[in-house]
């Protein structure tokens, strides 16, 4: 249930929180504690990269960089940046968004360190 709904809401954790009736933090805390380090994220990461293949931006392909939060494609120039960033990158909806919730995923991910 949770893998179905990370797929069918392309890692928005406040629907998926709901589709499985969990606290955003709860979900939070199982998507980096849990599922992040299993075999099933990468899988389930391959598989949204081939279904997401067109910039959000200008609904072009070719080299693209993913948001850490909603795995939505960019290319590098649409997103103004010149190199992958080191680290963690959100896009401008996700930051827009929900900032508060970023913070949160990346205290979760900071504190496993």
């Amino acid at each position: 249930e949770f893998q179905e709904s990370i797929r069918n809401n392309h890692k928005n954790f406040l629907k998926i929180a709901d589709d499985i009736s969990k606290s955003v933090a709860t979900t939070l805390v199982h998507y980096y504690k849990c599922f992040k380090p299993s075999s099933d994220y990468r899988n389930l990461r391959l598989l949204l990269h081939s279904e997401l293949v067109e910039c959000q931006v200008c609904g072009e392909g070719g080299k693209l960089i993913c948001c850490d939060f909603c795995a939505s494609p960019y290319h590098l120039e649409c997103v103004d940046l010149d190199e992958v960033p080191d680290g963690k990158w959100f896009c401008k909806k996700c930051i827009r968004k929900g900032k508060n919730i970023i913070h949160a995923a990346t205290s979760i991910t900071d504190e496993k360190g």
